[in-house]
């Protein structure tokens, strides 16, 4: 097969500009079509007669204008002609008029008058706030890890303090775990569909993710020693509870057979536990069945607040130190006002109530999408933040997250969770939580609703 390479001797300033210039106008002549895989970086430069930076550097700048989106693993891609391509980890500024369904927030309970209260508190206990502008050991102080470990115990999961890393967030977590755990250039497998902020993480370790075929119950065990043999992983990441974006919950069983294939393999696991906060009765973690071989991961992003930026890891032994490194490497440690606010949610039982607030505001949209959606292909819960949309045949995700923009409602496609390779199916993550009241909710969901059963000559371009 003929591979694409541009004449740059027609364009003027520095080479990286050309190529991106080449691959713009590329796509407009129909030489480049949508989802095109571009020439590999090294044979498109042995091609031009420049060096390996100038096409990485073109390439990137060529994505940076929204034509192409390199996939972790897989190559460069062209993007859909047209189609407004979101950063895939990436919370916009508010836009004026629109329904934004992209970001998994929790639902706005007056969490503000809360904090109000508890920073009165502070304001009149001087030692305490002397205290929290002090340095403080880099896996957080002893008592804040003890009411830690207890808020994020449950079932046969119990996780001594000194287990316990605090860190600013789930995706902070998400990264001290990859530096502990692996070396740059290091392959990890995770889910086909994942958690765009481990593709990030990722690209910036300079790690390559593959992905793991996935069914209705999450992982399919039996690609994972073929993986293996072929890649070499250091790891799996995971989602195996409240998977984001799907909402597949992966059973009991299935989390032990993951197990005993984790030791035959001899593989590390991150256990992101982050969006299972509001499940009530859930299934034992990966980190109970093996406490040796996975990393844990929770926060209060979800059930809480996101701005509090509190999150919480859980290291096997033998990375307990690494992880510390890496902490102390990027940040030194959290920010101990922020995790005292969350600790003291916690002992107060503001924290249970904020979580059993989030469920019940979360069944009343749930029953709302399982009303407008009766008559499409979904996937949803009463305790997730988020509903999964197969969409008709008729339509591809790209087009449809475009044509649901024009009418000022945004939703993410499923291309933006897509690991490598992965068949990204045609599906949209839509965000219940995302939106600020009922009524913006119902019209966001009725727009998405008729925007998916329209008939074909109605429609924007879709292939």
């Amino acid at each position: 097969m003929t591979i694409w390479i541009p004449d740059l001797t027609e364009y003027a300033g520095p080479r990286y500009k050309a190529l991106a210039t080449a691959i713009a106008l590329g796509i407009d002549a129909g030489e480049l079509i949508a989802q095109q895989k571009l020439p590999p970086q090294r044979q498109l430069a042995d091609a031009l007669g420049v060096t390996l930076g100038t096409v990485t550097r073109g390439y990137a700048e060529a994505e940076r204008r929204g034509l192409v989106s390199a996939r972790v693993g897989s190559g460069t891609y062209v993007n859909e002609k047209g189609a407004k391509v979101r950063d895939e980890f990436l919370i916009p500024d508010p836009r004026e008029g629109f329904i934004d369904l992209t970001v998994s927030l929790p639902v706005r309970l007056g969490q503000q008058a809360l904090l109000a209260e508890t920073l009165g508190e502070l304001q009149h206990d001087p030692d305490t706030l002397a205290h929290m502008l002090e340095y403080h050991p880099d896996g957080g102080f002893e008592h804040h890890r003890q009411v830690i470990a207890k808020w994020i115990s449950y079932g046969n999961f119990a996780s001594p303090p000194d287990s316990i890393t605090l860190c600013n967030g789930g995706q902070h977590a998400i990264q001290l775990a990859l530096i502990a755990a692996c070396r740059p250039g290091d392959t990890i497998l995770a889910e086909g569909l994942a958690y765009p902020g481990l593709k990030s993480i990722a690209r910036q370790l300079s790690l390559k993710v593959i992905p793991i075929p996935m069914d209705e119950q999450g992982i399919l065990l039996d690609s994972i020693a073929d993986l293996c043999r072929q890649y070499n992983p250091r790891l799996i990441y995971c989602t195996p509870t409240q998977h984001n974006p799907t909402n597949v919950q992966m059973t009991l069983q299935r989390r032990r057979q993951l197990i005993s294939v984790a030791n035959e393999c001899q593989l590390l696991i991150i256990e992101d536990d982050v969006s299972a906060s509001l499940v009530q009765n859930r299934p034992e973690p990966l980190a109970s069945m093996a406490p040796e071989r996975v990393f844990y991961i929770s926060s209060c992003s979800k059930g809480l607040a996101g701005g509090l930026r509190v999150g919480f890891l859980v290291s096997p032994q033998a990375y307990r130190d690494r992880a510390a490194s890496a902490l102390r490497a990027s940040c030194w440690m959290a920010p101990p006002l922020m995790v005292e606010i969350a600790c003291r949610w916690i002992q107060q039982g503001a924290a249970t109530q904020l979580l059993a607030k989030q469920r019940e505001a979360l069944q009343v949209r749930f029953a709302l999408v399982s009303d407008i959606f009766r008559s499409l292909d979904f996937s949803a819960r009463a305790d997730s933040f988020f509903v999964w949309l197969v969409l008709p045949e008729h339509w591809r995700a790209s087009a449809f997250v475009k044509a649901a923009e024009e009418k000022k409602v945004l939703i993410t496609a499923a291309e933006s969770f897509a690991v490598g390779n992965y068949p990204a199916p045609q599906a949209v993550r839509i965000c219940i939580s995302a939106a600020k009241d009922l009524a913006s909710l119902e019209e966001g969901l009725r727009m998405i609703q008729q925007l998916a059963l329209s008939e074909v000559d109605e429609k924007i371009e879709t292939f």
